[in-house]
């Protein structure tokens, strides 16, 4: 007989995420299932989230299947670790009778959301790309599917992130009318409208290094970074250099500009230490980023 199991409703778990420090994946990972009572469930997300997975992963990935599965906790720790699409997409392979049918089920509804909102991203970043580009501004896409096009093959194994944008300081203004035009307002963490003096903003940006806008129609956001990371983290990057290093790539039929290959691991890496690697998707960025890669003198 198949294996049966509660269904899992994904957009309901993240309320108990921050409730629940039993579940809370961050803590230290003792693969000794005495210790652990979760062991299998770590090892199957570490797992999922290694970039190319060979027979002995898949068979390995197997084995742990076999044994009785807490596919809550499972759940609950990808999305933690924002590695859920390439579990899903490991479990699906595996398919039934190891993986339960509504489980499944549930995995197929959390992967097709999650295609959609990067299909939705990737369309806004090629289109404010252009816009910005008929204004004579250079972006380079900081974060999400068009940072990270590469490594990512399909990008549905990662995780949708809104566009995000790294620019010379001094194009800033015109870059801020031009998502104007496009319905983007200046907001607060909690939605609502940030109006800044010039004073007050002159002293934002001696603190901090990016923006963030919404649009309230379809609930997008828009990050502008004219630098990585916080000014405290004390990262002396080449700015001028990495711009003259990055390259062209064709996204959907649209040329933009990218990292080139060895300022890309930089600042994966950058920005894994500024999150103190919280989460697990930050070391499979680099790692994927890496193996894609291979042939690059870094």
């Amino acid at each position: 007989m198949p294996k049966r199991a509660r269904a899992v409703d994904f957009s309901g778990v993240r309320e108990l995420q921050t409730s629940n420090q039993e579940l809370n994946p961050h803590k230290s990972i003792e693969m000794d299932a005495l210790k652990n009572p979760h062991a299998r469930e770590n090892e199957l997300v570490l797992l999922s989230a290694r970039p190319g997975l060979d027979d002995a992963v898949v068979g390995r990935i197997e084995q742990l299947l076999g044994d009785d599965i807490d596919w809550t906790y499972l759940i609950r720790s990808a999305l933690l670790h924002k590695v859920t699409p390439a579990l899903g997409a490991t479990l699906k392979g595996i398919g039934e009778p190891l993986v339960p049918g509504d489980i499944l089920y549930a995995i197929d509804v959390h992967l097709d959301q999650n295609q959609q909102r990067i299909q939705a991203s990737t369309d806004e970043t090629l289109l404010l790309a252009n816009a910005f580009a008929d204004r004579g501004i250079a972006v380079l896409p900081y974060k999400g599917a068009a940072m990270l096009s590469g490594p990512y093959a399909p990008l549905a194994l990662r995780e949708a992130e809104d566009p995000a944008f790294l620019v010379h300081p001094e194009d800033i203004p015109a870059l801020l009318l031009v998502l104007t035009t496009h319905g983007y307002r200046r907001r607060t963490g909690d939605g609502r409208p940030l109006i800044l003096s010039s004073s007050q903003d002159t002293a934002f940006r001696r603190y901090h290094t990016s923006y963030r806008y919404y649009r309230a129609e379809d609930g997008l956001s828009v990050e502008t970074h004219w630098g990585i990371g916080p000014r405290t983290a004390a990262i002396d990057l080449d700015y001028d250099a990495l711009w003259r290093r990055a390259t062209t790539v064709d996204i959907a039929g649209t040329n933009i500009l990218s990292f080139a290959d060895e300022d890309l691991i930089l600042i994966l890496c950058v920005l894994g230490a500024i999150a103190e690697w919280r989460e697990l998707r930050l070391i499979a960025d680099v790692a994927h980023a890496i193996r894609q890669r291979r042939t690059s003198r870094f």
